[in-house]
C-alpha cells in the first residue's frame, strides 16, 4: 500500500491507534530493539498517509533541549553543534519577522524530536530548505538546508537554556536590513558559510 492510499477516516483511525499505542511503545523501547521501535513508528506513519507521528523519544539529559511555544513539540541534541550563528537572509527574516535568525547546526542524527511538526519546502536565493514547525503554535523548530547536506538546523529561540547559544558566524550579511546590525566579532559571510 502506498503512502496516502487510506481515506481520511482510516487515517484518523490509524492516527488514533498510534496515539494509544505510542506510550506503550515508548516504554517498550527500553526492553526491545531500538531499530524495531523506529521501524514500527515509521510504518505507522506511512499507513497514516502523511500524518506526522513521533519517531524519536526526546532525551531530557541531552545538552541542548528545547520546545515550541505551546510545548507540543520538544527537541534534544547531543554534543556540541558543528556551528552556531545568525542568518540575515530575507527568507529567514520573513519566517521569523525579524532581521536575523539565531541558529545552531548539528550533524544529522544528533537531534531527536517528539511531537507533530509540519513542513514547508522553501526555494529561495540560497537554494532549497525544508523548514519544520509546530503545527499547533507555528514555532519554527528545525530546518534542513539543501546547501548543507547532512546538517539539521535547530533554532536557538526554542532552547530551554539560552546561554548555550554561542554564535560564531553571521551568514547572508549582504541581505541584512538597514535597521538591523550585524553582530560584532563574528566571522561574516556575504552568503552561506563555506563548507
Amino acid at each position: 500500500m502506498k503512502p496516502g492510499a487510506l481515506g481520511t477516516t482510516h487515517r484518523l483511525a490509524v492516527t488514533s491507534v498510534a496515539a494509544f499505542l505510542l506510550p506503550a511503545l515508548q516504554k517498550a523501547k527500553v526492553a526491545c530493539n531500538a531499530g524495531l521501535f523506529t521501524s514500527l513508528l515509521r510504518m505507522m506513519d506511512l499507513l497514516s498517509g502523511g500524518f506526522t507521528l513521533t519517531t524519536e523519544i526526546v532525551d531530557k539529559s541531552a545538552a541542548f533541549t528545547g520546545r515550541c511555544l505551546c510545548g507540543k513539540v520538544a527537541f534534544a541534541a547531543e554534543g556540541p553543534p558543528a556551528f552556531a550563528g545568525f542568518c540575515y537572509c530575507t527568507r529567514c527574516g520573513r519566517m521569523s519577522g525579524s532581521g536575523r535568525t539565531p541558529f545552531l547546526g548539528f550533524e544529522d542524527g544528533m537531534i531527536s524530536v517528539s511531537g507533530e511538526m509540519e513542513s514547508f519546502h522553501d526555494e529561495g536565493e540560497a537554494g532549497s530548505i525544508e523548514r519544520l514547525f509546530c503545527g499547533t503554535c507555528g514555532t519554527r523548530m528545525l530546518a534542513r538546508p539543501g546547501s548543507a547536506p547532512g546538517i539539521t538546523i535547530l533554532y536557538a529561540g526554542g532552547l530551554d537554556d539560552p546561554t548555550l547559544f554561542k554564535p560564531e558566524i553571521a551568514i547572508h550579511v549582504a541581505q541584512c536590513p538597514q535597521w538591523e546590525a550585524v553582530s560584532a566579532g563574528l566571522a561574516a559571510f556575504e552568503g552561506d558559510a563555506p563548507p
